[in-house]
Formats: C-alpha cells, sequence, structure tokens
C-alpha cells in the first residue's frame, strides 16, 4: 500500500507562507503554491494507489475481506482444480455476519453436480467478467450451478461459462441453469456479469405462494442461452400457482447469439413493475422479449431489438390456458423510443387468442424506429392500444404473404375496439412482388382513430414497394380517418364496402320537392383537393314508403365527372324493395370496382366532379326537407 508523503505539511503550510506586496514575494509566493501543488499531485497518488489497491480483488485481502484463495478456502482458480467446496465454504463464511467474497482473477471449476448456494447479505465480487470465471467441466450438468436462497445478494464481475454447448433440441435440460433465484427473496442485483453456454443465464424462479422483488441486472453479457432472462415457471410447467415477480429492472445489458428457441428476456408469471431499459438484444432464435401470458405494468424503452428470428417483442394474451389469477394481466405497457429492426417476423406482436376470454389493453407503442423486420412491422389485436409518433420504414419485405407496416385485426368474437394509430411515419415498406399496406385495418374493429399519419411511397428513395397507403374493411365501424396524408401508391385509400369511415363530410341540401314536379335532379360539386369516396347518405323529413297504389318511387345515385365525362353510377340505391323512414339516412355505398387494387374508382382528383343523382321514377315521390351528405377521405 503507498505510504502517506512525509512533507504533506507543505500543503496546509502553502498559504502561510504567501507575502503580500513586493515582486520579490510574488517569486516567494510562486515557490510556496509550487511546492503545496507537487504535494496535491503525490496525495493524488497516494489515494488513487489506495483505491486501486481496494478495488483490486487480489488486496481484498488486506482490508479484512473474504477471497477465496486465502486460507483455510484454498481455491486455486487454475481452471483444474475443482473450487465448488472452497467458494462455498468462502460464502458461508462471508454470510455468518454478511460479507464480501472476492474471486480473484483466474478459473475456477464447479462439478456437474454440484451448486454453489448463496444466502442472505452476501456480495460475491470478481477482477472483471472476462478475468474471473467460474466454469463447468463442459459434460452434461445435473445441478445447477448458483442457486441464491435469500435476500440482499450481490454478484458483480465475474464470468459464468457452463460450457454447454449442444443445446439445439427441444428438451429444456433446466438443470443447465446458471444462476437460479428460488424463493420470496428480494433486492439482489447482478453487475458487469457475463453469462454463456448454458440454459438459463438468471432465471427467477419463485418457489409455490412465493414473491420476488427489486431484482437488478446491469452492465450484463449473455451468449449462447436459451433463455438469458427469464421471469416465472417455465411454460411446458403450466400450473395454478400464485407466485408474483415485482420490481425487476434489466438495463445496458449486451443479449445476444441464443440457442435453440432462445428469447432474450421472457417474463412467464404474474410479473410486474417490469423496466426493460437501454439494452441490445439480438440475434436471439425466437423473439428478443417475450411478454407471455404475463406483464403488468411494463416500461421497454430505448432497446436495440435487431436480427432476431421471430419477433422484436412479442405480447400474447390467452387466459383459458394461462388464467390471470395464476398468471396474471398483460396490459398497461409502454413501448418507447426503441430501435426495433431486422427481425425475421414481426418488430412487435400484440396477439390475442382466439380461446382467451380477456384481451390485451392499456398498450402504448410510441417514437419507435421500425426498420427491415421481414413480416409486419407491428401487429395489432387488443383494446385501448396507441401506436403514436413511430417512423416505419422497409419494412415487410418477406415473399411468403402480403403484409403491412401496420397491421390491425380483431376476431369475431373478439372485436377490437379503442385503437388510436397517429402521428406515424410510414413509407417504403414492402416486396416488389406483395400488396404490401402502409396501414391496414383489416377486420373486427370499432370505435377508433386514424389520424395525422404520412403514408408515402417515395421512389427517390431505397424500398418504393408500398402499394396500399390506407385500407379499411368493409365490417369495421366508427373508424375516423381525418388529416392523414396519402401519396405515391397504386392505391392511395381503399375503402372497402359498408366501412363505417368518418372522414370529411359534404352536406348539399336538397330541399322540398313536390311529386308532380319530380323528375331528375343533378347535385355536382368540384373536388379542391385529392380525395377517395367512402359513401353517400340521404335523409327525407318524412317517410317514403314502397310502390303500392302509387306506383312511384326513387333512385339514388352517386357519380363522377372527369374532365367533363359523367362516369357510370359508382353507387346506386332504390325503394322499390325497401322505404325510407324519416330522418334515418339511407346509406348509398360504393359498389364498382371496389376489390381491384388498380382500378380506383373511388378516388376523384382536384377538378373532378361528384354527382348526387336522384330519380323520380314512374309517377315519383315526393321530398320533405331533404338532404345528402357525402362522405370521404381527403389526402
Amino acid at each position: 500500500m503507498a505510504q502517506l508523503p512525509a512533507d504533506r505539511s507543505k500543503l496546509a503550510l502553502a498559504q502561510g507562507n504567501q507575502v503580500p506586496g513586493s515582486v520579490a514575494s510574488a517569486t516567494k509566493n510562486i515557490n510556496a503554491m509550487t511546492e503545496a501543488y507537487d504535494t496535491i499531485d503525490t496525495l493524488y497518488g497516494y489515494v488513487n494507489q489506495t483505491l486501486q489497491g481496494i478495488f483490486d480483488a487480489d488486496k481484498f485481502s488486506q482490508l479484512g475481506i473474504i477471497n477465496v484463495k486465502d486460507k483455510p478456502f484454498n481455491a486455486k482458480g487454475d481452471g483444474v482444480t475443482n473450487d465448488t467446496a472452497a467458494i462455498q465454504a468462502a460464502i458461508n463464511a462471508a454470510s455468518t455476519s454478511g460479507g464480501i467474497v472476492v474471486i480473484p482473477k483466474g478459473t475456477y471449476k464447479i462439478g456437474n453436480s454440484q451448486s454453489i448456494t448463496i444466502p442472505s447479505n452476501v456480495c460475491i465480487r470478481g477482477n472483471g467478467m472476462n478475468s474471473s470465471i467460474v466454469q463447468s467441466d463442459g459434460g452434461s450438468r445435473t445441478a445447477k450451478a448458483v442457486i441464491i436462497t435469500g435476500s440482499n445478494v450481490i454478484i458483480e464481475s465475474i464470468g459464468f461459462d457452463l460450457k454447454q454447448v449442444d443445446l439445439l433440441s427441444t428438451t429444456l435440460p433446466q438443470t443447465q441453469t446458471i444462476i437460479e433465484i428460488s424463493g420470496s427473496y428480494s433486492n439482489i442485483m447482478f453487475n458487469k456479469c457475463n453469462f454463456k453456454n448454458a440454459f438459463a443465464g438468471v432465471w427467477m424462479n419463485p418457489s409455490s405462494g412465493s414473491v420476488m422483488s427489486n431484482i437488478t441486472i446491469e452492465d450484463c453479457d449473455f451468449s449462447n442461452l436459451n433463455f438469458p432472462i427469464h421471469l416465472g415457471i417455465m411454460v411446458d410447467d403450466r400450473s395454478t400457482r400464485t407466485d408474483r415477480i415485482y420490481n425487476v429492472t434489466i438495463s445496458r445489458n449486451h443479449i445476444h447469439d441464443g440457442y435453440y428457441a432462445s428469447e432474450g428476456v421472457k417474463t412467464a408469471q404474474r410479473c410486474d413493475n417490469i423496466m426493460i431499459v437501454n439494452n441490445i438484444i439480438e440475434n436471439m432464435k425466437r423473439d428478443a422479449i417475450d411478454l407471455f401470458a404475463s406483464g403488468n405494468d411494463v416500461i421497454v424503452s430505448n432497446n436495440i431489438l435487431r436480427g432476431n428470428l421471430e419477433h422484436g417483442i412479442d405480447i400474447k394474451r390467452n387466459t383459458t390456458d394461462y388464467p390471470q389469477q395464476f398468471y396474471g394481466y398483460v396490459q398497461k405497457i409502454l413501448i418507447l423510443g426503441n430501435l426495433i429492426e431486422d427481425n425475421q417476423q414481426r418488430g412487435v406482436s400484440i396477439n390475442q387468442l382466439s380461446n382467451s376470454v380477456d384481451d390485451n389493453h392499456t398498450i402504448i407503442v410510441s417514437n419507435n424506429v421500425f426498420a427491415g423486420n421481414y413480416q409486419d412491422a407491428i401487429n395489432v389485436s387488443g383494446n385501448y392500444i396507441n401506436v403514436e409518433n413511430n417512423m416505419f420504414f422497409r419494412n415487410c419485405s418477406a415473399t411468403s404473404g402480403d403484409y403491412s407496416a401496420i397491421r390491425v385485426l380483431g376476431m369475431p368474437a373478439k372485436r377490437i375496439k379503442g385503437l388510436n394509430i397517429s402521428n406515424n411515419q410510414v413509407m417504403n415498406n414492402g416486396s416488389s412482388t406483395k400488396t404490401t399496406t402502409g396501414i391496414n385495418i383489416l377486420a373486427f374493429v370499432d370505435d377508433s382513430n386514424v389520424t395525422g399519419n404520412v403514408i408515402i411511397n417515395d421512389t427517390a428513395i431505397e424500398n418504393p414497394n408500398q402499394k396500399v397507403g390506407l385500407y379499411v374493411n368493409g365490417d369495421c365501424t366508427n373508424i375516423t380517418v381525418r388529416q392523414n396524408k396519402i401519396k405515391g401508391h397504386t392505391r392511395n385509400a381503399w375503402i372497402k364496402n359498408g366501412a363505417d369511415v368518418h372522414g370529411e363530410s359534404l352536406y348539399i341540401p336538397i330541399g322540398d320537392i313536390a311529386k308532380s314536379d319530380f323528375n331528375k335532379n343533378f347535385l355536382g360539386i368540384s373536388v379542391k383537393s385529392q380525395i377517395s369516396l367512402v359513401d353517400a347518405r340521404f335523409l327525407n323529413a318524412a317517410n317514403i314508403d314502397v310502390p303500392g297504389a302509387d306506383t312511384g318511387y326513387l333512385v339514388f345515385q352517386l357519380c363522377k365527372v372527369v374532365s367533363g365525362v359523367v362516369s357510370a353510377a359508382l353507387a346506386s340505391s332504390n325503394t322499390t324493395s325497401t322505404g325510407i323512414t324519416a330522418y334515418v339516412p339511407r346509406v348509398v355505398n360504393i359498389f364498382t370496382n371496389n376489390s381491384d387494387l388498380n382500378t380506383d374508382t373511388n378516388l376523384l382528383n382536384v377538378g373532378d366532379v361528384i354527382l348526387f343523382n336522384l330519380i323520380g321514377a314512374s309517377t315519383g315521390k315526393p321530398l320533405t326537407n331533404a338532404n345528402v351528405e357525402i362522405r370521404y377521405i381527403k389526402y
């Protein structure tokens, strides 16, 4: 240890040696301060050497901290000797009063049938994740390497390598786990550790009925694992246990290059208050993050989720097979500010299964960048979900199907409601051989908004293969579509027959028309910006009956005029078989060529004219305070 310099008193005397006034005194002052600065440099060196000694694992024993290589423990760390018993003895000694166990630089072998148990109030500190290595023999393990059986535990600056390299099967060799936390324990931290070549890295596996809390995993490296970080029981171990895990922070880790069916972070049972922030998770064989039937109050923020063989984030809901009283909820999830790219299925998949009796809900996906994901950038199934302020670029390149940057699909018995898709930038997604859609409202969606998005297929930048801007299927109801900018597609907006879409509206008053005066009325409005027609709605203040003794009836037609040429009717309705009830709108839907991508009869360009045509057939019918609403989307 460095010695405190004998001349340290000069620092205290420096100020007293200064003499005010003259040039000569100024020289003396300079000399005095020079001596003081020299002393400060010496003191700094002393403090620096002392701190290095404190944090150098080989010198911990000088401060009364247990070193596994010291007597009576005598661990070797030579990569040959089985050091399990020596490390365990040091841990047991530290646990009696709470203390630090130091594992100096070296490779410490542990037996394949042996586990190191860590009780409460122990800190285990190595000399660096690549310097202090705890290593298995390489054969098939029959025991987990480390089991934490207490609270207030810290493990830092250690590398763990179980040397299990044959995990490419569906078998789940749970004994090949590096660290298992099992029981009602709290305040456990893993810092600057390396976990590799095993079934699981850190497995939070609370025993039946127990509660586990305040777990922190930060600045660690995980590689060649099936489950780098796993929260809860294994999925194949379905049970009715009421365990709970809460207050978990997973931060600044690099999780990469997984084994068979690997998922970077997985929640499997009653997980609440989870933060997954500032990590890089890449090259997993399945998902980067899998919120499997569990995940309540979860923040996934500022991560890079890249190059995984399935999804960047997978959120599931299946309350039949995994009931919420045992597995918890999937709700109140924030996905914020992540880079989600080059995943071979979806960037984010929010799914609910048909046999689930409850829904995903209250999820926000905001300010993320989705780029290069092979299938849908995001799939949305659930209620009260916000997809806002994201950027979607160059996704949907797979040729196995027609994918979408934003795909929304409910189910007949589980319709989606309360969805908000707003202020996203969606550009140049798709494959040249497939029909890719920017925002695709596929089916079974109600009471939702699509507003303020920029949806563009731009030929000036790479991958201009986005063929449809916005699609809304015919069975969707009360969908607000406003203030979107859509351009450059084969079909910018595709609104199917029957879709209840609220965009812009144009009201045309007709007023009263006597039956004797009724022949033909053409009502025309010139279009001021590019629009896509949705439908027309005719309203009359009195009943209009079907033909009887009075053989008259009405025909409604919606047409357009392009360069002075009137089109055939785009939509038509009449009162020959169904009359009109006073103040109840008669909807006139678009019907011509509405299934053809390349024939967009809904489209009107600037200068085209909308015509609503009323024909009084036979003896006609009188109108009372009538009007028509023409509904359209402007982009």
